[in-house]
């Protein structure tokens, strides 16, 4: 047995007769406790679904990285470790590596837990795919159709938004072909702070030459680099999911994607927990460097997309990847994910990050051209809804053409639908989000869920009841940013923060129907009520909220013409 490539014997005879006689005692206890545990931690971590010897951690708000590592250091003196590597900066994530065939890393697990200025550690758990091969066959593209994406081409294509920002989605793979597809290549984000090839980190971002994006794994923009990691299979799951949100359109060239002209930042060597995360604050920083430096640096980044996962996994096991989508969150960033593509219902078996149940994701399940789930995973309570996922023609390498199933490639379907609605011609929406991005983030969020159509087969399953329909998201988007027209308005609500009744005082035109509901950040419809002609004018609505869990919520009062939506929080004393 060895500590760092020092034996055991040589690191006796340089201590005392008493520190040696302890210590001969402490690595026969040592060495059984390790072999007995590791056999106990291959059932309850689940051997082969984390990254052996490797833990990723949080330090608490206002800690220093130095107290910690002396802290860490006094705990574990015996410990021969690897280092820390910072691969969080917006979250004060680190990693810690070490050897798992010497220390035990349930011990060590334990030993960051009760390090006083760590909040959270975990294991790194490896990502697993969602798109899994099927038998291939050549179809037209029936999903573009059926979510009547071409309605709203004649409305907007993407690109911008009506303030001016170039809107980019974010997406989180494997790697890609992104060399060898020309329907990518225009629609490629390019950092602009960077200069390509140079080997110089020109945007001291940690990465030397992010220009097209960053492959983790190298700390460039390679996506295409094959590896014992990332295989050709895996590049054309990347490469197909790119397509699906935004392959060029009108150019006649191979498909269209659902966003013609939307820019994908590319984040490659997505392989485990601890590049996830570093993949999401790599976007991050581009975002809140957009918005500090009022976009001359950075990107907009309103979406993103995840097709991945971890299946059988739980918040409890994963604290740190919740926690995540939280600081996503603050800054308004709607991030799609995959459910797991078997047919279980992930609230049961677990399905991770669904089952983090933020107001920050949307959880895709994939249906058929009848709207039927065809086998794939589903939670009334998590899933949102379903996409198009089946029999879907998806880009590949050298500009070849397949066809595969999958929530992985349903999943790109709504982010790209998503990003698309973010340049409508309207100003409501980016002004929002200049000022509130959190409430344009879930307004946005709520207008697409409302906007679904009903499925027989989703009712029951998902927390919409239905399948993606972008047409009629984007007229919910427009009624939800859209100015109160005439008498139409609430007019007052009160109190807000709200503990246990809502007072809600809103005026509707003569002679209309009307609904008023709530639903929460997640889209759950919590309260809905039909007002009749009697209630009609400026009323005083009381909604009783004592049974809702704190958080945020959202008010819409509704006809069939017009709409307005407010927020409100319930706070408890």
């Amino acid at each position: 047995m060895t500590l760092d490539g020092i034996s055991i014997t040589h690191y006796l005879n340089h201590k005392s007769p008493m520190t040696r006689f302890f210590c001969t005692i402490l690595a026969c206890l040592l060495t059984f406790v390790v072999q007995l545990t590791a056999q106990q931690n291959a059932k309850s971590v689940g051997k082969g679904t984390y990254v052996r010897g490797e833990m990723i951690f949080q330090l608490s708000d206002n800690q220093l990285f130095t107290d910690f590592e002396k802290e860490f250091n006094q705990k574990t003196e015996t410990l021969r470790h690897e280092g820390f590597t910072l691969i969080s900066e917006n979250m004060r994530i680190y990693t810690l590596r070490f050897d798992p065939d010497i220390y035990d890393e349930k011990q060590v697990f334990e030993a960051l837990k009760n390090t006083p200025s760590v909040s959270a550690v975990q294991y790194n758990h490896i990502v697993e795919e969602r798109g899994n091969p099927n038998d291939p066959q050549f179809s037209q593209q029936w999903s573009l159709a059926k979510i009547n994406a071409p309605s709203v081409w004649d409305k907007t294509t993407g690109g911008v938004t009506a303030c001016g920002d170039t809107i980019v989605v974010a997406i989180l793979e494997y790697g890609f072909y992104d060399r060898t597809t020309d329907d990518l290549q225009a629609n490629i984000w390019l950092n602009k702070d960077e200069i390509p090839n140079n080997n110089i980190d020109d945007d001291k971002n940690g990465f030397v030459d992010d220009y097209r994006g960053v492959a983790l794994l190298s700390g460039k923009d390679n996506h295409s680099q094959l590896s014992s990691i990332v295989t050709e299979s895996r590049l054309r799951h990347g490469t197909a999911v790119a397509g699906v949100i935004g392959a060029a359109g009108n150019n006649a060239k191979l498909l269209s994607g659902v966003n013609w002209k939307v820019k994908m930042m590319l984040i490659s060597g997505v392989a485990n927990e601890s590049n996830l995360i570093q993949a999401y604050d790599y976007l991050l920083t581009q975002h809140k460097l957009y918005k500090n430096s009022g976009g001359k640096k950075g990107a907009f980044v309103p979406v993103t997309n995840f097709s991945g996962g971890f299946s059988n996994s739980s918040p409890a096991q994963k604290p740190l990847l919740c926690a995540l989508y939280d600081t996503l969150g603050k800054y308004g960033i709607l991030n799609f994910v995959a459910v797991d593509n078997q047919d279980n219902d992930v609230e049961k078996i677990g399905d991770m990050p669904t089952l983090c149940a933020k107001s920050s994701i949307v959880a895709i399940t994939a249906s058929d051209k009848n709207d039927s789930r065809a086998g794939y995973a589903y939670g009334k309570n998590y899933v949102h809804f379903s996409a198009p996922g089946v029999d879907i023609p998806l880009l590949s390498v050298n500009n070849q053409i397949e066809t595969d199933n999958g929530t992985s490639f349903a999943t790109p379907l709504a982010a790209g639908a998503a990003a698309l609605l973010w340049s409508m011609p309207e100003t409501n929406l980016c002004q929002t989000a200049k000022t509130d991005p959190v409430a344009a983030m879930n307004l946005l969020k709520s207008s697409i869920l409302r906007g679904v159509d009903a499925s027989s087969d989703l009712s029951g399953k998902t927390i919409s009841g239905g399948r993606l329909n972008l047409l009629k998201a984007y007229e919910q988007v427009r009624r939800n940013f859209g100015q109160p027209i005439g008498d139409f308005d609430i007019l007052k609500m009160y109190p807000n923060p709200v503990d246990r009744n809502l007072n809600v005082v809103f005026q509707l035109p003569e002679a209309v129907k009307a609904e008023i509901w709530v639903v929460n950040a997640l889209g759950q419809k919590m309260y809905q009520r039909t007002i009749s002609d009697s209630d009609l004018l400026a009323q005083k609505v009381v909604i009783p909220t004592y049974a809702f869990t704190p958080g945020l919520y959202f008010l819409t009062v509704a006809t069939n013409q017009f709409e307005v939506t407010k927020k409100f929080v319930i706070a408890r004393p």
